[in-house]
């Protein structure tokens, strides 16, 4: 058993992204600028909020 876990997927795509502060940007953002750092957070905070164990990122191969 892991505990809650939450499946950012494609919405934070690696572990290193995580950070809506420093979240780099890439060509597959497709969203506008304003918003990717406020769905980061949203993820972010939800995985405080819910005492989330484990975040699966879409494209983290270290996972």
């Amino acid at each position: 058993m892991t505990g809650n876990v939450l499946i950012a997927a494609d919405a934070v795509m690696h572990s290193s992204m995580a950070d809506a502060e420093t979240r780099p940007f890439f060509v597959t953002d497709m969203d506008d600028e304003r918003r990717i750092p406020q769905s980061t957070a949203k993820i972010s905070a939800l995985a405080k909020t819910e005492d989330v164990a484990f975040v699966v990122y879409g494209h983290d191969a270290a996972q």
